[in-house]
Order: C-alpha cells, then structure tokens, then sequence
C-alpha cells in the first residue's frame, strides 16, 4: 500500500507537468502502439506478458491459437452448431445488437481493423474447441476451477484490466489512480450475505462492483439468475475482480455502440456521456429504474431516487434520503427542496456532461481538468472560480451547520441532536423523537446533506446550491442564529475537514440508502 501511495504521488506530478501532451500519447499508444494483443494476428507488435498469462490457467498457457474462422463456427450467424443443446447462431450478442452474433459486431469494431481477435483477449482456444462446455479451457468471467490446480495465479478473468493494458496500456496506468480502481468492501459483504436485499431489491451490487455491471447488467439479466449466483459473482469480485469498475464496465470490447464522446468519437461505451432528462433518477425511482439510469457515468452517480418532498422527510430520519453518489443529481438541479427552482443548469447542459471536465483529453484518472472548461473558460478563469464558488460554499455550509446546532441546543439542550438518528446514535446519544423536529429543521437538514454528499462544494450547479442554502436557512425556526461562530480564521483545508466528516457519515454508516 505504501508503495502503490508513493506510485500515484509521483504519477500525478508527472500527469499535472505532461497534461497538453496526455491527447497525444494516448492517441499514439492506446492502439497499435507500445506492448499490444498476444498470439499470432495482434495489432501491437509485443509479446505475450507475464501479466496477461496470469491471467490464464496452466493449461490454457500450453494452449495453441486455433483463428479466427475456428470461433466463428460456433459464434457467428452462420454457425450451425449447438452449446449445451442452443444453437449458437446469436451466441452472443450484445445491448447494442441482440440479433447480431459477437463476430459480426466485432467486425465493426477499431479492433477488428488493428487486428485483434477473440484469442487476443482470451487466450488460445485450442482447449475450448476441444471442450467448449469446460470454464477451466478459456478466459471468462473469474469462477472457482473444477481443478485447482489449473486455477490462475491471478484469477481476475476476462473483466481484468490488464486485459485491455496490452494495447491500452497509458490509459488503464490512469485508470489505477482513480477511485474506480478501489473498492467499497461493505456493500459487496452484504450481496454475499443477503444478495435477496443488497443484490436484488436495492441493488447496491450493480454500482460497487464492476464485475456484476459487466456480467449482469451489461451482458446478462438479474432476472435470470438466483439470489445464489449473486453472492458467487459478489465473492468474486471481493476475492478475485476487486474493483468499483474496469475497463470493461463502460465499455462493450465487442461492438460499435453509436454512443459517442463529446468530441463524437465512437468508443464503444454501453451508454451515452450525456442523457438530458433527470427523470428516472429523480423523487420516487426504484432501484431497478435508477441503477440503469441511461448515462454511463450517472447510472451509478445518482442519489438513488431522492426525495425532498415534505411527507418522506417526515418518515425518513434515520439518515439522508439521498444516497452520497448525488452528483448528476446536482448536476441536473433535482431531488433537494428547492421550492420548485432548479435555477440555471450550465454545466449540465454541456454535451459532454460529467466527461466534459473529468476526462478532458481522454484522461481516465478522472482528476477534473481546468482544459474541460474550454471553451467557456480559460483556465486561470475556471480556477479562479472555482476557488471562489468553493470558499462562498464552505462558509455557508458552515453557518448553516451552526444555525442547525444553534436551534438544537436553544430548543433541545444539546447541540448535534438536530441531525439524523443513526448519526446521533453514532455518537452515543439518544435521538430526540422525530415529531418534536419542525419540518424547518428537517428541510434544513436534507439541503445541508444534499450538498456535502455532492462533495464538489457548489462547482456542479452553484445557482442551484445558492438556491437550496436560502431555503435552508429561511427554514430554520427563527433564523436562529448562532453566537460565537467565526470560521474566518480558519484555513480551507480545515474547513472542508468540518465538513468531510459529515458526509463520511453518510459513507461510513452501515444502513446507507
């Protein structure tokens, strides 16, 4: 861990000094360049890596490469052969293009043009031809070995990153700076335990794991599998594919989607950079609707159905009603109490949307780029409001936060109970009943959480956020305000930790919506 912390330190130094020529590299790279596909017909030139035979089982490494036109008999339209009694005509297509079987989407493919075949990304197939029906004989999603002892050393399968790094090898280096690269173990724990609740009611799993997106959402049905399956693929990703999301979360190696980037290049994601219509993650949406939210990055980025409406405030006070994943929901000016005003959506309305200015250039570390701002902004423009949208934001955040526990100890005699029960519970206290809580507070509250689950202190939608801290503090009984507050001595770091412990609450707490 100390090394991997010492990595990314000095690969952002070299991001930040290198960020003009990022567009270049990856162009030059990212295909046909540096390393590139394994085994015969590749369209990069290396050898076959250690890291990718990793991946392999001992008797897929003594494999031999069987072509292209050996996979196709079983996987194009004009296959008549049969797997386990289905014939294979379709086996398989794809959510861009059911009826279209994978060799003929992948005819369509950049990868096809550099030549990159199956056995490029899944190894030799002479075992599998022989034994189709056998897991052991070929790269696929991670599963447990009939025969241990042609388990891989690293047993990530075909979802694996490194993968895609033979030909994309400076993109997926990005990849291992983000977020996306870690994991959030507790979710995944709970659709191990109980996938009936955390896998299949509120879906938690189709967001914390990259390996269920790809293998249910993406290129399965969760309707057709058991609560048992599941806790197998959770398992697996906490075992075996630990990651939030891989390369092949967003993307379809398969097949040209037609959903485009920004700059209109075909990616090949599964869904669009920009979906303009917020309402199927808006008040009221259930899991189902919002986890297949059609925007590749909002489909996990939402709050999961929030609602600000007066009678769920009232019903739900154990936490906020809105998961800390809210920001398209920011974004997009819904889901807080916002008296019906959702104010200007500037940045929501840009065509690129949240790649705009996370993946300025290609950038897949997703470390917002002040080159995104362009063309509306300079960049000495863009930082310096951003400084100040965020320092505005802080301060009110923190006046509200000292409003709240002004009004709370006024009125309760103590200064945290006008916060959500488990967070008061969390600190040893007893929860006042949630009747003696005006629904001024309990509005005051939901925007207060609103904006620091966002975690971008105003820089997504700032009139927006201006909007819901009037309504808060005009909430509160009173206008209480509190006395001796003065948070100008303090530094912004110190600030921000105020508030990042709030809303490590919300992440932190077991029950999170």
């Amino acid at each position: 861990m100390k090394m991997r912390t010492t990595m990314r330190k000095r690969w952002l130094l070299t991001l930040i000094a290198a960020v003009p020529a990022a567009a270049a590299i990856l162009t030059l790279e990212s295909c046909g360049g540096v390393g590139g596909p394994t085994g015969p017909g590749g369209g990069g030139g290396g050898g076959t890596s250690s890291t990718f035979l990793a991946l392999l089982s001992p008797a897929q490494q003594a494999a031999t490469y069987v072509g292209v036109a050996k996979c196709a008999e079983c996987h194009s339209t004009d296959s008549a052969k049969v797997h386990g009694g289905a014939k294979l005509a379709s086996y398989k297509g794809s959510v861009a293009n059911p009826k279209l079987s994978i060799i003929d989407q992948w005819k369509q493919t950049m990868h096809y043009q550099k030549g990159v075949t199956c056995e490029n990304c899944h190894g030799p197939g002479s075992l599998h031809v022989a034994d189709p029906t056998n897991k052991d004989k070929v790269l696929t999603y991670a599963h447990d070995f009939a025969d241990a002892t042609q388990a891989p050393s690293n047993p990530e399968g075909i979802t694996s990153p490194t993968v895609c790094a033979q030909c994309h090898g400076p993109t997926v280096d990005q990849w291992k700076f983000a977020k996306h690269s870690l994991l959030l173990t507790t979710p995944v724990d709970e659709a191990i335990t109980n996938p009936a609740t955390y896998g299949r009611a509120s879906r938690c799993i189709a967001c914390h794991s990259g390996l269920f997106r790809t293998q249910i959402y993406e290129e399965g049905d969760i309707n057709a599998i058991s609560d048992a399956d599941i806790s197998k693929i959770a398992s697996n990703t906490l075992h075996k594919v630990p990651y939030v999301a891989t390369c092949t979360t967003c993307h379809d190696a398969h097949s040209v989607t037609g959903n485009l980037t920004a700059s209109g290049q075909e990616a090949q994601l599964y869904h669009p950079v920009a979906n303009f219509d917020p309402t199927n993650v808006g008040p009221g949406q259930t899991p189902d609707t919002f986890t297949h939210f059609n925007q590749i990055c909002a489909q996990c980025h939402n709050g999961r159905g929030t609602d600000p409406g007066d009678a769920k405030l009232n019903t739900s006070t154990a936490r906020p009603g809105m998961h800390y994943s809210n920001q398209y929901n920011m974004l997009m000016g819904v889901g807080a109490v916002d008296n019906g005003n959702k104010g200007e959506v500037t940045h929501g309305s840009t065509a690129g949307q949240c790649s705009q200015c996370h993946m300025a250039g290609g950038n897949h570390s997703f470390v917002v780029s002040y080159e995104g701002c362009a063309p509306c902004h300079s960049i000495p423009v863009a930082a310096a409001k951003v400084d100040t949208v965020q320092a505005q934001t802080l301060n009110r955040l923190l006046q509200l936060r000292a409003d709240l526990s002004s009004w709370s100890q006024a009125i309760l005699h103590d200064p945290d109970l006008w916060d959500y029960t488990s967070f008061i519970t969390a600190l040893g206290k007893t929860p006042p009943n949630q009747s003696l809580i005006p629904i001024g507070v309990k509005r005051a509250r939901y925007n207060y959480y609103f904006i620091v689950n966002c975690g971008d202190y105003g820089v997504h939608n700032y009139k927006y956020v201006d909007n819901l801290l009037t309504i808060a503090e005009n909430n509160i009984p009173g206008h209480a305000q509190a006395q001796g507050k003065d948070y100008n001595g303090l530094t912004t770091a110190q600030k921000k930790a105020i508030i990042e412990a709030d809303r490590a609450k919300s992440k932190n707490d077991p029950g999170v919506e």
